[in-house]
């Protein structure tokens, strides 16, 4: 899949419609996707990007698909600061403490409704039967090292690392695994609020292309960065720790003009 750039003179209102349309109109890429790139900017202020790559859990061609690697000397998946900073240098540039990602898992095979919770959850899920090494945030990286390499690195790495390769068991013909994924900005670690700078969504499932069982990635693709409120509900309740998101200043401008737009029409 070719890559998806965001072109910074779009309003967010104009990019979240932009991304309904592309979505509703986008062909299958089964057996296809191989990975996208995002870019990454807060404010205007350019951070780096998102790399994703499609690979397998073991490199073989029945391998099931899922996002790190797409071969064992490839370039690792997840976001990367400009060249020549450091992870730290683009939480300066933006203000943040850190950058971290929130992962809603929106579909699963039924084989993780046990030990994960129903979807959607995230991930990793705080349902009591998860024996997943994790913290008490909502994060996918832990913000305590807990379970390398899914903890969030130090601010002198050159990559907040994200990979994924899903599996159950069983896991049934044609059922799938999907997730929304952001990038989270952490703007207060003590008052618990956060903001999200770029999203992406991903599919896989266990089909059957020419004759050939196994699980594929599907889908792949850019999605709107302001998670809707169920998710950030599932952020809050999280672990009963109020994480709170706080949208875009630009956000938040476009809003209170369509409030006023909507107030004039009405009268």
């Amino acid at each position: 899949m070719s890559a998806k750039k965001r072109n910074p003179h779009i309003t967010a209102a104009c990019w979240t419609l932009l991304v309904v349309i592309a979505t509703a109109t986008a062909p299958s890429h089964a057996g296809s996707i191989t990975g996208l790139n995002l870019d990454v900017d807060y404010l205007g202020t350019p951070l780096g990007d998102i790399r994703l790559h499609v690979g397998t859990h073991d490199f073989s061609a029945t391998g099931r698909d899922g996002i790190g690697r797409a071969s064992p000397t490839g370039e690792q998946s997840g976001f990367r600061p400009l060249t020549g900073q450091t992870l730290g240098d683009a939480y300066a540039s933006a203000g943040f403490d850190h950058l971290n990602w929130l992962q809603i898992v929106t579909d699963q095979p039924a084989a993780h409704n046990g030990p994960f919770g129903p979807a959607p959850h995230a991930d990793p899920s705080s349902d009591p039967n998860n024996t997943f090494p994790h913290d008490l945030d909502p994060w996918y990286l832990n913000e305590v090292p807990t379970n390398p390499p899914f903890d969030v690195p130090p601010p002198t790495a050159g990559l907040l690392e994200f990979q994924d390769f899903p599996n159950a068991n069983p896991w049934n013909l044609n059922e799938a695994f999907s997730a929304d994924v952001y990038l989270v900005g952490i703007l207060d670690e003590a008052a618990r609020t956060y903001t999200t700078v770029a999203a992406f969504s991903w599919t896989i499932i266990k089909n059957r292309v020419a004759g050939e069982t196994r699980v594929r990635m599907t889908e792949l693709e850019e999605i709107d960065p302001v998670p809707p409120r169920a998710w950030r509900e599932l952020a809050f309740a999280y672990e009963g720790r109020g994480w709170t998101y706080v949208p875009e200043p630009a956000s938040l401008t476009i809003l209170a003009i369509a409030a006023v737009i909507l107030r004039r029409i009405g009268r």
